[in-house]
């Protein structure tokens, strides 16, 4: 058995039948435009793929620097980009309404109702929970938006109604995630109590929102960020926790930042928390900010001040932390400095984009683009792997191949080795993708955003947010077939129609957003 690489935000509540956790809890947790893995033909030669190299600072705040393009954008210029001069030719705008019609289409497509659940040896019983969330910038043109959802409460894939000047959804509540529901230990369709929903209980349709799994770190490092900004957090503070979490951490803020958003390493989640606390921005300031925004569904509650996540008597963090896909969509939207503005109100105010520094923006996205786990929306990281399906066709950080100066291209993450050679993908890489994924047994997780590589010829760009209970106990038949348990004996953790889903996305979104 390969290393465990469990990035265990949560323990499960359930009693399975799969053995030790295959991914150690020191960490939690790309692709082509065909539908062919690449890395099964012939050997290309080393790619000219570039990283965003690990940012650097030296004070907090506006004194805050970077080095590294979070955007895929050759000239380094958020400010500069998605502008469309006077002399372009007309566009067709991509509308709302057929994103929404294209994202029900496609996630009907991949059929995540057909997983295997590894645990009953068999098909899954009932339609996972799905919650997908698109956002396109396509210049010239008004962004385009959807949140579609898969549940067991819908006949269909359903469309969220969106609120055109909140921006808030309105035909759904959301509901803390029940495994004794899930599970059927009490009805699927039992009364909900008050205490069960998350935000605002504004519409009719009951969706049970999946934990979000260590997507939950991106809050945490929007936190961090607003210390920065504050003056209240530098990232050369030391911070040392131990018992939690990971087992602990010894090292700078700025050190457990990139070990949490890069390589989501549990240990450094748990010393950025503790900092968090210190600077008394947790448990109320983080949350205070997020309401602010209108963004009522992202949570992280019951943290401990010595950065454990669980309270006493807790089992995990089901039902404290709660990420929907279109309020994860929505933050990043606010991030993206390449972005337009956002622009919906917030109790009858513009939603203050300037939450942040310029700065401390860059310097989170900078570290989303350094991620080393593709292996959900978009799998280069899997790159010639049997079994691997192509997604997001993203462009890899050099920062994890194994060593390029004698040959060597293989991808190794927290010590995990994933790809032989990643270059076969890497050569055909579309895309960057700031993102961040999540995984436990019973959820996975990948919201980010997509920038067209311009110096390829590609200028798409939009935001995606998947959220779902599709952990590792969940997998296609043909890798159950194939490996018995992907995720402990192949590194393939996601079911891989998650990756078919991405790389289906892609492509009509670049049909749809490339310039002309």
């Amino acid at each position: 058995m390969r290393s465990s690489r469990h990035r265990g935000s949560i323990t499960v509540a359930l009693t399975l039948s799969l053995g030790a956790c295959p991914r150690s809890p020191a960490n939690e947790e790309t692709s082509e435009s065909t539908g062919t893995d690449p890395a099964e033909t012939d050997t290309a030669a080393p790619s000219d793929t570039t990283q965003a190299p690990p940012a650097t600072t030296s004070t907090a705040g506006d004194n805050l620097t970077t080095t590294g393009d979070p955007t895929g954008d050759p000239t380094g210029d958020p400010s500069a980009a998605d502008e469309s001069s006077d002399t372009d030719p007309p566009i067709a705008c991509l509308d709302s309404d057929q994103l929404a019609a294209q994202l029900q289409t496609t996630l009907a497509g991949v059929e995540l109702d057909a997983v295997w659940d590894l645990d009953d040896g068999a098909p899954i019983d009932r339609p996972p929970n799905v919650d997908l969330a698109v956002i396109t910038f396509q210049p010239g043109c008004p962004p385009a938006s959807a949140n579609v959802l898969l549940s067991n409460d819908a006949a269909d894939v359903h469309t969220s109604s969106i609120d055109p000047v909140s921006a808030a959804v309105t035909d759904i509540t959301w509901r803390s995630w029940s495994y004794d529901r899930w599970s059927g230990a009490i009805p699927w369709d039992a009364p909900w109590p008050p205490q069960s929903s998350i935000g605002p209980a504004t519409g009719s349709l009951d969706f049970m929102v999946p934990n979000p799994a260590s997507l939950f770190k991106v809050l945490v490092g929007v936190g961090i960020a607003l210390g920065l900004d504050q003056g209240t957090i530098a990232l050369d503070d030391p911070i040392s926790v131990t018992n939690v979490p990971g087992g602990g951490f010894t090292g700078t803020v700025g050190e457990a930042m990139d070990r949490m958003l890069t390589a989501s390493e549990n240990g450094a989640t748990s010393a950025a928390i503790a900092r968090l606390h210190q600077a008394g921005l947790l448990p109320d300031l983080l949350h205070d900010t997020l309401d602010g925004l209108g963004l009522y569904t992202l949570r992280i509650e019951g943290t401990q001040p010595d950065g454990d996540w669980t309270p006493p008597g807790a089992v995990d963090t089901t039902g404290r932390f709660h990420m929907t896909a279109w309020d994860t969509a929505r933050l990043l939207w606010l991030l993206d400095r390449r972005a337009p503005e956002a622009t919906w109100e917030v109790d009858g105010a513009p939603v203050d984009s300037s939450f942040l520094s310029d700065r401390s923006k860059d310097y989170l996205l900078g570290l989303l683009a350094d991620q080393g786990w593709h292996e959900v929306l978009s799998t280069t990281a899997l790159c010639g792997l049997p079994g691997r399906q192509p997604g997001i066709p993203a462009r890899m950080p050099e920062r994890w191949f194994d060593d390029p100066a004698a040959g060597d291209y293989g991808v190794t993450v927290e010590g995990i080795p994933l790809s032989d050679d990643v270059r076969p993908c890497n050569d055909l890489a579309e895309v960057s993708f700031a993102h961040k994924t999540g995984l436990t047994q019973n959820f996975g997780s990948d919201a980010g955003i997509v920038t067209g590589l311009r110096d390829r010829g590609h200028e798409r760009h939009y935001i995606v947010s998947f959220i779902a209970n599709l952990g590792y106990r969940y997998t296609d038949p043909r890798l159950a077939a194939m490996y018995g348990n992907p995720c402990f004996d192949a590194d393939l953790c996601y079911s891989q129609q998650i990756a078919s889903l991405g790389l289906a996305l892609d492509q009509w979104l670049s049909s749809q957003l490339q310039a002309p």
